[in-house]
């Protein structure tokens, strides 16, 4: 099922949510998200966001839940399904990021962008009262990883 014109929910969601939900996995993405991604699509060719329907390694990259405990944290905007980590065949995180800041006014639904990390996290969450009126978007520092180490293929 497709969620946007290049999108289908499998690539927002992991592979063992969608084992047990299927199609009904769209509610735990927010809307916003799915339009976030196709207009990153629109305006930068191929955008991969999770890859593993497709046999590739990117499982949580849109909605995450406790079963990845290294990465998973119950405030993040990815147990909310309010947000994404895309990577781009012909652009680079930075320049994505810069994009999206100079022409705010295309992305209604980004409130956040993670800097300074290889894949452009971008995500929705409420940022307070009035704040994308007076400040837009506002950059974040990646958390910092609580002294574990990723295996091979974990949770990617």
């Amino acid at each position: 099922m497709l969620v946007s014109k290049h999108f289908k929910i499998q690539e927002f969601v992991p592979e063992h949510v969608f084992a047990v939900h299927g199609q009904r996995s769209t509610r735990f993405i927010r809307a916003g998200m799915f339009q976030t991604a196709q207009k990153l699509r629109d305006v930068f060719g191929i955008t991969t966001i999770n890859d593993w329907f497709y046999g590739g390694r990117r499982n949580w990259s849109g909605y995450r839940d406790s079963s990845c405990e290294n990465i998973y944290s119950p405030l993040s905007a990815h147990s909310f399904g309010e947000a994404i980590d895309c990577i781009f065949k012909t652009a680079t995180a930075d320049e994505v990021r810069n994009y999206i800041m100079a022409n705010q006014d295309e992305f209604p639904f980004i409130t956040r962008l993670e800097d300074r990390v290889g894949w452009l996290h971008a995500d929705g969450l409420f940022t307070g009262v009035g704040v994308r009126e007076t400040t837009g978007i506002i950059m974040f520092d990646p958390p910092t990883l609580k002294n574990k180490k990723r295996k091979k293929n974990e949770c990617l």
